[in-house]
This record gives structure tokens, C-alpha cells and sequence, in this order.
């Protein structure tokens, strides 16, 4: 036996503690239990934050406050002071998920302790048969590993298993699990719509109509289940406006401007109902969501529990404000890598629309490459599917131009080249979509019931 004190750091366990009242976005994100930490007071707080989330209730001083007292747990902690204390020694939440690894490493620490101190007691138990007892010393490294995070082995029978329990969900789904995108040719190409656990990257050249293209999408899916919008460039209000002036299909200047004639502001009273048909969700714009991967994080994590979520669309990529790594490519990087756990966690579809960078525009042949995406940190490795948007009349601003370039070939008016360059379950592909500007819609031009390529 030893007097030392088992591993510990009360500073990291404070500052996380306090990092969380004052930004609860960072709580989904941290692998740890209320027993990770070492001082009992600390764990019990930790434990009204997660009891608060699950409730879908608010994470910040007061709240955590009331519902200790509601345990009868606010004086066990030290009182409401202990948490006005914690947040004035915290140096800053942005490191929040610093101080939680602190956290996790200490308790790991703890364990293997306690690991080693059974494994050291069966050891002193020479009547047991050897086997017995280096089996359970296994058993009990693996379940360590387990609760530490650790990457674990499948095993054949388990991949079995696993694979009766995937064909059988499949076998109850009429009409699969992929989430369908209204566009026919385009389903086809991703072997039948966005799956669950995907991260697809929408690409293309500012004005090219990506988020166009994702409000369509948007739409059309909200029909079949929830989405959830999280937009970092345009409010709710900019969307609304586009959303109404394509239901009348109007310009969306004549929305935005204002001082409307009496029959106009009839027509849009009257169309304001069609935007509940839309199963559409937004993140809020004002100064209580920041756009990061944590705030994007906590928001999807809790209306998928509340609500329900088939897609999240993040509009877009340039905008999200993490600022981590040396450089930008490994802050994208970064930022990807996030969501793309935050997809493979929560098992839903997320669409993160990017910007391309001008750089393309000084070749021969303008159309997106996954090339184009080097600069981006580690936007291609992290995407299961890789989509570029791209327009001839982008460029071609009139027929005139068009024809003094391609001289008899028709002007290709509102045709949207859809370019998958990258197709982790599948081979890249291409189509081509028509985009009606006065209905701000995507329409498929592939026959009924059969899909048509480039």
C-alpha cells in the first residue's frame, strides 16, 4: 500500500466545471461521467448539468443552482457561491475540452489503480485456476478500455450480429434509410440519397447557387422528416424572404424591399402557412449561438432528442468561427473532423456547404476538381461524399457570349451541372438539374423512372 494521493487535478476538474456554466455548447463534446472526477462535490455538479440536459432545460449558474437545490444538494456543494467562485477563477471556456481531458486522464490514472490493485489481490489467490483469473484480469483491462474511450475490438460474431441487426432494420424500411433528395439522377448517383453517419461536402464558387441548393434540398426533405438548418451567413429572416418570393414566384428583391402594394402584402399573408409545411429548423442568429462546431454540436444534439432530425445543413464551412491549429488548414481540418463524429455519432446525414477559392477561375477548364480542395485542410479526407455545383451561365453571363464561345451549341440557361467527385460507397458521377430562378427550385431532368447522367 502507498500514502500518495491517487492521481488528481483540481484546477482542471474547477475550470471545467466552470467553462460549462458559462458556455454549456461545449457538454455534448466531453467524454466524461460524473465519477471522472475526483472531488465528490465536482461530480455532483457535473450531474445537475446532465440531468438539466437531458431535460432540455437551460445550463448556466442559476439553473444549475435551482436544481441542486431541488436535490437538496446546494449546500453539499458549498452553495451558490462555490459556483460564483469557480467562474471567476476560470481562465477561459474556449479550452474547455483541454480541461476535460485533464479530467478523463486523471480518472483513467485512478482506474488503472484500481485495475491493478484486483488484478494484484487475485494475484495472492494462488488456489484459483490461472485461466479463470487471467481471463477476469482481461475482462477487467478491456471494460478500462472501454470507459476510457478507447478504440475496441469487433469481433466475428460480433460483426455478425451486428449485420443481422442492419438487415433487418433495412428489411423493414420500404423505402430504405437513405434520406432522398427529390432529385432523381441525383439520388441515383449517391446510391439512393444522403445516408445516416455522412458527412457530404457542397462545393462550388460563390453565386453558384450552393445555398440555393440547400435550401431546395431542405425543403423537399422536410416533407419526409425534420432538418435542421444552421446558417452562419443568412438569418432566418434573409431565408424567409427567399423562401416566400419563390412560393410567388417572384424576385426576391421585390420581397426585400419593402412598401408593398395592398395586393402583394395580400398575397404574402396569405402564403406565410405554406412555410409550416415545411419541417424546417433554424439555429438561432442573435448573440446566444455562436457559430462553432460545439454551439452547431449542442443544438442538433438536442433537437435530436427532442424532435427528431433526418439532415442538418451548415451554410456554410468559411463562417464557422473554431480557431484551432497552427494555420487555417488545420483549424478546417479540425472543424471537419467534428462534424464528421457529430454525424457518425447522432447516425444522421450532415450537408456542410464550402466555398471555392478563385484560383480555379485562372484555367482553361473552370470546373471544380477535388484538387481545389488541397487548400482546405482535410475537407476531402474527412467527406463521404464530395458534391461540386457548377453553371456555364455562371460565366456566360448572355447567349451572345455563349454563342461567340461554343458557336451552334444552345445556350444552357438555368442548367446546373451537379459534379459528385468523390463517392466513398460508389464510383464519381455527374448530372445535370434545372434551376427555376423564379421558383428558387431545383428540378430534375431525368425521364420518369429512369436517371439521367453526363
Amino acid at each position: 500500500m502507498t500514502d500518495r494521493l491517487p492521481p488528481h487535478d483540481i484546477q482542471a476538474e474547477e475550470a471545467t466545471i466552470a467553462s460549462l456554466l458559462l458556455d454549456s455548447s461545449y457538454l455534448p463534446l466531453l467524454n466524461l461521467s460524473p465519477d471522472d472526477f475526483y472531488y465528490p462535490q465536482n461530480g455532483t455538479i457535473y450531474q445537475a448539468m446532465l440531468d438539466l440536459k437531458e431535460s432540455g432545460s437551460a445550463i448556466d449558474q442559476i439553473t444549475v443552482a435551482q436544481r441542486l437545490h431541488q436535490q437538496k444538494k446546494l449546500e453539499e456543494i458549498g452553495g451558490a457561491a462555490q459556483l460564483s467562485h469557480l467562474i471567476s477563477q476560470c481562465p477561459t471556456p474556449l479550452d474547455c475540452q483541454d480541461y476535460a481531458n485533464i479530467v478523463k486522464r486523471m480518472s483513467v490514472f485512478r482506474q488503472m489503480i484500481g485495475v491493478s490493485d484486483q488484478i494484484s489481490s487475485m494475484g495472492y489467490s494462488a488456489d484459483k485456476d490461472t485461466t479463470e483469473a487471467l481471463a477476469k484480469a482481461d475482462h477487467l483491462i478491456l471494460n478500462l478500455r472501454k470507459n476510457s474511450g478507447g478504440n475496441t475490438l469487433i469481433t466475428p460474431t460480433d460483426r455478425a450480429q451486428m449485420a443481422y441487426d442492419r438487415y433487418a432494420r433495412l428489411y423493414g424500411i420500404g423505402a430504405g434509410i437513405a434520406v432522398k433528395t427529390g432529385l432523381a439522377d441525383f439520388d441515383k448517383i449517391l446510391g439512393g440519397g444522403f445516408f445516416p453517419g455522412e458527412l457530404n461536402i457542397l462545393a462550388g464558387r460563390p453565386g453558384m447557387g450552393k445555398s440555393a441548393m440547400a435550401r431546395h434540398l431542405s425543403n423537399v426533405i422536410s416533407g419526409n422528416s425534420n432538418v435542421l438548418f444552421c446558417s452562419g451567413e443568412m438569418g432566418v429572416g434573409d431565408i424567409t424572404d427567399r423562401d416566400i418570393a419563390g412560393i410567388l414566384k417572384i424576385s426576391t428583391d421585390e420581397i426585400r424591399k419593402g412598401d408593398y402594394g395592398e395586393e402583394l402584402y395580400g398575397d404574402i399573408v396569405e402564403k406565410i402557412p405554406l412555410l409550416g409545411d415545411y419541417n424546417v429548423y433554424f439555429t438561432s442568429t442573435g448573440k446566444d449561438f455562436t457559430f462553432t462546431t460545439a454551439s452547431i454540436y449542442q443544438t442538433t444534439y438536442e433537437m435530436f432528442n427532442r424532435h427528431g432530425l433526418g439532415l442538418v445543413v451548415i451554410d456554410y464551412l468559411g463562417l464557422i468561427k473554431d480557431r484551432v491549429g497552427d494555420n487555417r488548414n488545420e483549424n478546417l481540418g479540425y472543424i471537419t473532423s467534428n462534424l464528421k463524429e457529430m454525424a457518425r455519432e447522432l447516425d444522421i446525414p450532415v450537408l456542410l456547404l464550402h466555398q471555392l477559392s478563385r484560383a480555379l477561375e485562372h484555367r482553361p477548364d473552370r470546373k471544380p476538381q477535388l484538387h481545389d480542395l488541397r487548400e482546405s485542410g482535410h475537407v476531402e479526407e474527412d467527406a463521404d461524399n464530395v458534391i461540386f455545383l457548377y453553371r456555364d451561365d455562371y460565366y456566360y453571363k448572355t447567349p451572345e457570349e455563349w454563342f461567340k464561345a461554343y458557336p451552334g451549341k444552345d445556350y444552357p440557361k438555368g442548367i446546373v451541372e451537379v459534379i459528385v467527385a468523390k463517392h466513398r460507397q460508389g464510383e464519381p458521377n455527374r448530372c445535370n438539374v434545372l434551376f427555376q430562378k423564379p421558383t428558387q427550385a431545383y428540378v430534375s431532368l431525368a425521364k420518369e423512372g429512369q436517371e439521367q447522367m453526363v
